[in-house]
């Protein structure tokens, strides 16, 4: 039996997988749309603590046949603030004196933060994990920070619960962890409804701990059983390593294929990864193929000793990068590779002050960490009253949220043209016309904040709108009123904004349709892909019998007065502006007055 200090030497292997992890997660939060997947990173960060820390009680409990459950909670303590404490100050005070409007949401998520439970904050204030727009929350991130020390203060509980029912029969504590993990998935499975936001149960630590129990399953079989030597002998050290490149093949493809939208994500998607990552750690654990030295290469090895520090700070910068872009022109290529160096710079500073190994966490780290303690609870405390009767400083609201409070944009207004301005008004009797329209609209957050203008408008009309809101999500919510015969005489789709779509997904939209017309409203907002779903929906309007299209981005896009400082939501005139829109559209292409008659 090999001795203690063997069994506990590092598994330079496993560096590789944590900062495969880390590329997945910042690539899907800077390409949402390239790497839809990359959020399947968070479950290589949670199966990989569940390994080591599963490791680390099995030892201490085999050979001290104790585990100091004080001493584990205050190394994990101080091993997470350490690095997070600098973060948050940092934020707090670069968005209190430079960038005000987003101070607010910084100051009212810091003690979900602190404390560590800003995935049930999130949840509480209906905060969308994948909305890409109008959630200036530079904490946003830090819910799978709450979430993995929630897990890391009950997972010993529990082992410690099943060594006193079991004694050390480990494989039966590593088969009581999968079949948690199997309950979990149910869980998760269970919860799951199509065209819903599934944050709630991405966020949820029911629905997510599977990936913790596997990784602790999959420690307590391995060095419970001979299975490393049966790996060893068994199977060929070529056959093994073409298993290592096949899961780490899955593992990466699985970034750019599986959107948060799809049902196999959350009904086993997610659980099957988790064993895939966790049966790439078995076969990896023992460091004698190429493929595990291939993980243990410098660059990944470096990468995920400062994987923390690079994950903590990387959304934060890119959240105040774009509202401190918001009207920019510099070109996108140009932000990313600035986000970039500033990350590379700032987390290199985090990991040589606060998490370099060998530093035992020195005296002058924990007076900085005390200190900015003591400033983040001032600023908690004393600057609330000055936010609240300081109207120079004003708060970037939530979608759906409109206040007059918002700093205007940067860019200054463009004049209005004679032409912008002879549009003609609607007349009385178009507009009576208009009073027993059915409209159908199915939107997200920007037509949300124009619904009570638009219900107005059209007391007939039905609305639903949600933040975060893709287009394919809308075309369930569609085929659910078409099975309830609610779908009304005119369909409108303001969907568009969250992300790019391929034309097939309305082909659906024209399909459910049937013979009514169906419009879409094209999207402004600052992203990447704003010309090419504007110009899917141009093309399909151009060549589908009874598809039209109210330009809303030919409309507001010299007028960046209309909206609030992320170039997305209407102000109050942009709203006005929007909803005169849809009823122009709706008059000057008769659909309107042709379904008045069919109806009569």
């Amino acid at each position: 039996m090999p001795n203690r200090r063997d069994r506990m030497d590092h598994i330079h292997a496993c560096d590789g997988l944590r900062a495969i992890a880390l590329m997945g997660v910042i690539a899907f939060h800077v390409w949402p749309n390239k790497v839809p997947g990359g959020y399947f990173g968070v479950n290589i960060f949670f199966v990989l603590a569940g390994f080591f820390i599963s490791r680390k009680i099995y030892y201490e409990l085999q050979w001290d046949n104790q585990f100091d459950l004080f001493k584990y909670y205050r190394k994990r303590l101080m091993r997470l603030y350490l690095p997070l404490i600098p973060l948050l100050v940092a934020v707090s005070l670069w968005t209190y004196f430079v960038q005000p409007n987003v101070y607010a949401n910084v100051q009212n998520s810091m003690p979900s933060v602190l404390l560590f439970y800003n995935n049930i904050y999130q949840l509480m204030g209906s905060h969308s994990y994948f909305a890409t727009h109008g959630n200036f929350q530079p904490f946003m991130h830090l819910w799978a920070l709450s979430l993995e020390m929630q897990l890391y203060l009950l997972y010993p509980l529990l082992i410690l619960l099943l060594q006193r029912i079991l004694g050390k029969r480990w494989r039966a504590s590593g088969s009581t962890l999968l079949g948690l993990s199997v309950l979990s998935a149910v869980l998760m499975a269970v919860r799951y409804h199509a065209g819903v936001d599934p944050t709630p149960i991405y966020y949820s630590l029911l629905c997510r701990m599977f990936a913790f129990t596997i990784g602790g399953a999959a420690a307590f079989y391995y060095l419970s059983t001979p299975l490393a030597e049966c790996l060893q002998k068994g199977i060929s050290k070529g056959i093994r390593n073409l298993m290592v490149v096949g899961c780490l093949v899955v593992i990466i493809a699985t970034y750019f294929f599986m959107d948060y939208q799809n049902r196999f994500v959350y009904q086993g998607g997610m659980f099957l990864y988790s064993l895939l990552t966790a049966f790439c750690i078995i076969l990896i654990y023992p460091q004698d193929l190429g493929a595990a030295r291939l993980l243990s290469s410098r660059f990944l090895r470096s990468l995920s000793q400062r994987s923390y520090s690079y994950y903590i700070w990387q959304y934060s910068l890119m959240v105040l990068g774009a509202d401190w872009f918001a009207f920019s022109t510099t070109p996108m290529a140009v932000r990313h590779l600035l986000h970039f160096i500033l990350l590379l710079m700032i987390g290199e500073v985090s990991y040589r002050l606060f998490e370099r190994k060998g530093m035992s966490y020195p005296k002058c780290s924990r007076s900085l960490v005390t200190a900015g303690v003591l400033i983040l609870l001032l600023m908690q405390i004393n600057l609330r009253p000055i936010m609240a009767e300081n109207p120079s400083r004003p708060i970037t609201p939530i979608p759906g949220q409109v206040t007059d409070e918002h700093p205007q944009p940067t860019t200054p207004p463009r004049p209005t043209s004679p032409s912008e301005n002879s549009e003609e008004e609607l007349s009385s009797q178009e507009l009576k016309e208009l009073q027993n329209l059915r409209l159908t609209v199915i939107g997200d957050s920007v037509l949300d904040m124009a619904a009570d203008q638009l219900k107005h408008c059209l007391p007939e009309c039905t609305i639903d709108a949600k933040i975060s809101r893709q287009i394919r999500q809308g075309v369930e919510i569609l085929k659910a009123l078409n099975a309830e015969g609610k779908t009304g005489d005119v369909i409108l789709i303001s969907l568009g904004t969250n992300g790019d779509f391929k034309e097939k997904v309305l082909d659906q939209y024209y399909q459910l349709a049937g013979e009514k017309p169906l419009i879409f409203l094209t999207t402004v907002m600052p992203d990447s892909w704003e010309q090419s779903v504007n110009d899917k929906f141009r093309r399909y309007a151009a060549t589908h019998h009874g598809v039209y299209v109210a330009d809303w981005y030919a409309l507001a896009k010299n007028h960046p007065e209309w909206f609030y400082r992320d170039g997305t939501h209407p102000k109050p005139e942009g709203v006005r502006q929007l909803v005169r829109l849809i009823l122009q559209e709706l008059v000057s292409s008769d659909l309107a007055i042709d379904n008045l008659d069919t109806m009569e």
